[in-house]
C-alpha cells in the first residue's frame, strides 16, 4: 500500500522576506516546486493510501434505488 509523508513547513515570503508557517502539510517535492526558500519544521504525518477507498465527501452516499425513491416522493408531493 502506498504511503504519503506530509511535512509541516515554513517558507520565506517573497514580498516581505519573513518566514511564514504554512497552514497545510505537503510532500517534499510539492513544497520544493512551489517555494524557492523553505524548511521542514516538524516530523512527517504518515498516511497510508488505499487506491480502492473512496475519497471524502460531506454527503451521505445513497444507493441508486434510494435516490430514485426520494425523487418520486419529492415530485409526487408537487403535483
Amino acid at each position: 500500500m502506498p504511503r504519503l509523508e506530509l511535512f509541516p513547513f515554513r517558507y520565506r515570503d517573497r514580498l516581505t522576506g519573513k518566514w511564514v508557517k504554512a497552514r497545510y502539510v505537503a510532500e517534499r517535492h510539492e513544497i520544493a516546486a512551489r517555494y524557492a526558500e523553505w524548511e521542514i519544521i516538524g516530523s512527517p504525518e504518515i498516511r497510508d493510501v488505499d487506491p480502492n477507498e473512496r475519497y471524502f465527501t460531506p454527503w451521505k452516499a445513497l444507493p441508486h434505488a434510494e435516490l430514485m425513491r426520494m425523487q418520486e416522493l419529492r415530485h409526487g408531493s408537487q403535483r
